[in-house]
């Protein structure tokens, strides 16, 4: 691995564990590490585009297939749900830290949940749309295991993965409804939560897969 490689995965990781444990506030509270949590992440996806400028270098070049108009809009909608998300924490940071000159007005907390959760999401999605030795590797050890039954356990885990999402009402939270059942104890909250984002990652690579097809046979 290079070094360049080992950065970029080494942020990739940091990143994504730093957002579960920000989407975990409900139920860990604690809104000073939160607050804090949040600017590490803020530095943690500008490191993340630093590190990726040939993407947006890339944007007026090239061949727009499928595929590449599926992730570019995918990091596009990542882009506008962060600044949302950031605009948000922004007019919240007075009820954080005693410097900050803002106070939070009537929407700031509302749009944070939604701008939280749809982040989430997003990020699920452009997650699964990327690490294609990772989910060849479990293509390989599915069928290896299972064998005829590949597609059935495959069925079997969006199913589950559908309905963790549905049960974590992320949903709501995305589109500004209130909660009908609050949010559940720790282990709960944990395994519908990381239901959710697996969700996401598995219906990106199946648009992925879909998107590859058509452009082979664009």
């Amino acid at each position: 691995m290079t070094r360049r490689r080992a950065i970029t995965l080494g942020v990739d990781v940091a990143m994504t564990l730093c957002m579960l444990w920000m989407m975990s506030y409900p139920v860990t509270r604690g809104l000073l590490r939160h607050g804090i949590s949040g600017i590490c992440l803020l530095v943690l996806i500008v490191l993340h585009h630093l590190i990726n400028l040939h993407w947006y270098r890339a944007l007026l070049h090239g061949r727009w297939n499928s595929r590449r108009i599926l992730t570019t809009v995918t990091g596009t909608l990542l882009i506008l749900a962060f600044g949302a998300l950031s605009a948000s924490a922004l007019v919240m940071a007075g009820d954080v830290f005693p410097f900050a000159p803002f106070a939070m007005p009537w929407w700031g907390r509302s749009l944070h949940g939604a701008s939280a959760s749809w982040l989430f999401v997003l990020a699920s999605f452009h997650l699964g749309l990327h690490g294609n030795h990772f989910w060849k590797m479990v293509h390989r050890i599915l069928q290896h295991t299972f064998g005829r039954a590949y597609f059935l356990v495959i069925a079997v885990t969006v199913g589950a993965c559908a309905l963790a999402f549905w049960n974590s009402e992320l949903w709501m939270d995305m589109f500004l409804l209130e909660r009908a059942g609050g949010y559940p104890a720790q282990p709960i909250f944990w395994i519908q939560l990381l239901g959710s984002g697996a969700f996401f990652c598995i219906v990106a690579r199946i648009c992925d897969t879909i998107m590859q097809l058509h452009s082979h046979g664009e």
